[in-house]
């Protein structure tokens, strides 16, 4: 069922869903289960086999069904998932499931008995197989009802299970987008990009990006973030097609026919990188799932898919609209900001929205004409955040990474040197210039006012080595341009 690095936050909630019984009407309303939500390769899977594997270590009996709607293949599985347990009914039960002289509607009514009665995890992985291009329906309207059926039976005020915490069944889904309205109560979890901490123990277990170097990383993290996926065929592309799964190396290697990438070419990094992106896309569906969107999702994805980092619903409509959003505006922007998290393309973060950094950088090159007039409208709400006493380190970043983007150096300096005067400490003046300094090219005027006084920062701060790396280059671009 996939690697698992970190999520724990993810495990417990839909453990204590899933074992919940009569508790989880109080905390989560009567729910029949858990529906793990999240954007191709981000580790749904992972997440599952983690839950399962629990639950079995419980005492549960665990079946699992994967992909497109397959009658069979779930009597199969449930039938496997009773083998051995020596309680009369469940024996019963696999008895009729392995009968070939009983139909399917009747091995069918039978599961959704045991879900209602017994411990019994009914597992839908790639659930959106089922579903239509938009995500918004069921492609079989007989699934559709069969799995309503399903839900109804399991968890609390199902079949049996009412009244008996922790005995009635329970369903546990995976699927790229939330399951169409009115399917099924399920407790939805979202499974994000892994986070600072996550990532680092992931690159850990990556032969190819194990011994990364800073800037390496930096760009890793920029570009990818904590797509695990992603972050993994970056490793097997470096190592001509091998991972460290089975699984991604098929994966991988059908995608690479697919697009005519040929695995065995030596590439850089960076070459590894932008491959890996390109076989990502096509792997998450980027354009199929933008193409999904209205006019105006599509034009607010754009807007926020220029900031890398968060901001709130409020800030990007500011960033939209250029103004401060009234209440009409706040709930169109609120409603499209709901529709993008859900087709997987904008991520919610505690009340506050940002584009995944891999779907930033594949948006990069959609509508290019339009793309320093949005770096313009989010600098200004950057500066809006700032001003009103609601930014923070991230936002004095943004604010020169958009005016660089609009090749406005000068600015950048200039900027970053007034941000020098309203920081705390000399620790994080050389953290925000170790950030803006490569943004300014080093012809540009000013660019040596900008590193020296990183230099001082950073000999203020004890960061000997750091300091004479950046001494160095300081004396290498002042003498170029004395040269010219």
């Amino acid at each position: 069922m996939g690697d698992l690095v970190g999520r724990r936050r993810e495990v417990r909630t839909a453990l204590a869903v899933l074992r919940g019984g009569s508790a989880a009407v109080t905390r989560w309303g009567a729910v029949a289960g858990v529906v793990l939500t999240g954007p191709g390769g981000i580790g749904k899977t992972a997440v599952a086999g983690r839950v399962m594997a629990r639950l079995r270590a419980d005492g549960w009996a665990v079946a699992v069904h994967v992909g497109r709607w397959n009658p069979p293949s779930l009597i199969a599985a449930t039938a496997q998932a009773l083998r051995g347990i020596p309680v009369p009914e469940l024996v019963e039960a696999r008895a009729t499931l392995t009968d070939s002289h009983h139909e399917e509607t009747d091995k069918i009514a039978k599961i959704r008995e045991l879900l209602g009665e017994h411990r019994l995890l009914l597992l839908f992985d790639d659930f959106e197989q089922n579903l239509t291009e938009d995500g918004r329906g069921f492609a079989d309207p007989g699934f559709a009802e069969v799995f309503a059926d399903l839900a109804r039976a399991g968890g609390p005020g199902g079949s049996g299970g009412a009244g008996r915490p922790g005995s009635a069944g329970r369903l546990l889904v995976t699927c790229r987008y939330p399951l169409p309205n009115r399917t099924a109560s399920l407790h939805r979890v979202d499974v994000g990009p892994l986070s600072g901490s996550e990532l680092g123990r992931l690159l850990l277990r990556l032969p190819s990006l194990r011994q990364l170097g800073d800037d390496d990383r930096r760009t890793l993290t920029r570009t990818i973030g904590g797509h695990p996926r992603l972050l993994e065929f970056v490793d097997a592309l470096l190592r001509n097609g091998a991972a460290n799964l089975l699984e991604v190396t098929e994966k991988i290697s059908d995608l690479a026919d697919t697009l005519g990438i040929d695995l065995l070419d030596d590439r850089t990094f960076g070459e590894a990188v932008d491959d890996a992106l390109l076989l990502g896309s096509r792997d998450i569906v980027l354009e199929l799932l933008v193409a999904t969107v209205t006019a105006d999702e599509r034009a607010l994805l754009l807007q926020a898919a220029v900031s890398s980092a968060p901001m709130s619903v409020d800030d990007l409509a500011f960033a939209w609209q250029g103004a401060e959003p009234d209440r009409a505006r706040h709930r169109v922007v609120a409603t499209a900001v709901r529709r993008l998290a859900d087709r997987t393309l904008l991520l919610r973060l505690d009340g506050d929205v940002l584009v995944h950094p891999w779907i930033a950088h594949w948006l990069v090159d959609v509508e290019p004409e339009t793309r320093m007039e949005r770096h313009g409208r989010a600098e200004r709400m950057r500066l809006a955040r700032i001003e009103a006493g609601r930014g923070d380190f991230a936002d004095l970043v943004e604010v020169a990474r958009h005016l660089a983007a609009q090749e406005r150096f000068d600015d950048v300096v200039a900027q970053a040197l007034t941000f020098t005067d309203m920081l705390a400490g000399e620790s994080s003046v050389a953290a925000l210039l170790g950030e803006v300094v490569p943004m300014v090219p080093a012809d540009s005027r000013g660019f040596l006012e900008l590193v020296e006084r990183e230099l001082a920062a950073l000999l203020n701060t004890g960061g000997t080595a750091a300091a004479r790396d950046r001494g160095e280059s300081l004396v290498a671009a002042a003498r170029r341009l004395a040269e010219a």
